[in-house]
Parts: C-alpha cells; structure tokens; sequence
C-alpha cells in the first residue's frame, strides 16, 4: 500500500521527536527524527505479517500492523480483547459475539476483520471496522436529521445545529463501539453528545423524560451491528417520537 497520511509526533525522549508515517490501512510503514532522519521501515504482507524491517539502533518501535501494538517474542499483536496471529489470519482466543445470522462470515469465533484485512482494522478485538463507513454513516445522519428539522418547520439555524448534534453523537458512538467493543457504552456516550448539544442550543434539561429516552434508545441501536440498519431505525425511531409529540 503506497497511500500515506500525513505524519504526527507521537514520542518524546530526551529532547527527540518521533513522528510515525502511515499508509491508507493506517500500518506504521516508517519512523522519522524531527530532522527528517529515517529512523525505521516497516512493510507487512495484507494479513499483518512483517517483510520489511529495518531499524536504527535503539529506536525499537513497538506499533506496527494498523498502528497496533506488536509482540516481537510472541509474533502476535494485541489487539486488547483478544491476541492476533497473522500467521495464521486468525485470533488466537474465540470472540464472545456470536456474530450475525445474515453474515456466516462473522460467525466464525476466531475470524479477523471478517477475511478482509485489506479494507478493514480491528482496534477493539471484536468488530472489523471502517473508520470512512463510521463517519460516512454519521455524516449522513447529520444530513437526514437537517432536512427533517427543515420539513418540520424548524429554522436553518436549529436544522445545522441539530445535524451538528447527530453527526457529533453518532462519530462518537461509532468510535467508541469500535476502540473498546462496547456497543452500549458507545451508544450512551454518543447519545449524551448529542442531547448535550442541543440542551445548550435549546436551554433545556439533561434530566428530563424526552432526553434520557433518546439517550437509552440511543444505547439500544448502537447495539445493532448492521451499521446501515441501525442508522435507519434510530431514524425511524426519532420520527416515531417526532409524531408522538
């Protein structure tokens, strides 16, 4: 993969910067000084197995593979839930989610990033992600939610604040859910963001019945691993709410 990101420090030691250098599949491929000096170079086959290592005395650098920790002694990376072996493409612990009835795939206990490893990273050791799907998937709630305040009559000012508010709550739903596993978590959290927003907006409460029940239900459709599904029911869902109101 020759797509690279633009490099951030990430260590300081001793007066000395690193920055690291990913390519698209955010794999740490090269470690640089702040003067510019290559430090380390790292290439890696699709599935996380390293080809190319060349490091500068004691400049060790412990991320590698999707910018995840790597065990040189055990050849495994960790992955927090779980350990990954990419020898073998597989975790070397089973999943505790059983996966979903309408993707065989993901119902395989010891299957990483669903035999995708080209598109997807598993950060949390439970779900394979797409951080442009997670974002995608926000930003296009934040649309869905502009013109619904618009149809219902709201002003412009409320219908972007109110977008800003769902793109927000949703980014941090779908970051969370995917660095820890906890869907739930990720949900309330995301959820609170949201109400948050729009109580500052609104001048309202965050204890009031309407607010801690779009965050509960908020919490419920995180859970919800069809990414496109959950968004359409959360919406579905709000507009229910809308009606009954």
């Amino acid at each position: 993969m020759s797509m690279t990101r633009q490099a951030t420090p990430v260590v300081i030691i001793i007066d000395i910067i690193w920055y690291y250098l990913q390519n698209g599949h955010g794999d740490v491929v090269n470690l640089y000084r702040q003067d510019q000096t290559l430090l380390n170079t790292n290439e890696y086959d699709i599935w996380g197995n390293p080809t190319v290592k060349e490091e500068a005395d004691q400049y060790t650098n412990p991320f590698r593979y999707s910018g995840e920790s790597w065990d040189e002694g055990q050849r495994l990376q960790y992955l927090r839930a779980r350990w990954y072996d990419p020898s073998v493409g597989r975790f070397i612990t089973e999943d505790t989610w059983e996966g979903r009835l309408n993707h065989p795939d993901s119902q395989n206990p010891y299957i990483y990033v669903v035999n995708n490893s080209l598109k997807y990273v598993d950060p949390s050791g439970h779900i394979a992600i797409e951080w442009s799907v997670i974002f995608g998937i926000a930003a296009a709630n934040g649309l869905i939610t502009f013109f619904d305040d618009l149809l219902d009559g709201e002003s412009l000012e409320h219908a972007g604040v109110s977008a800003f508010a769902s793109f927000a709550g949703t980014s941090v739903t779908g970051t969370i859910s995917a660095l820890t596993g906890n869907l739930t978590a990720g949900g309330l959290v995301g959820s609170g963001v949201n109400e948050a927003i729009m109580t500052l907006y609104e001048g309202g409460s965050m204890f009031d019945v309407d607010t801690i029940a779009n965050i509960a239900i908020g919490a419920a459709t995180a859970n919800i691993r069809d990414d496109n599904l959950g968004l359409y029911l959360d919406t579905l869902i709000n507009s229910l709410l809308d009606l009954v109101d």
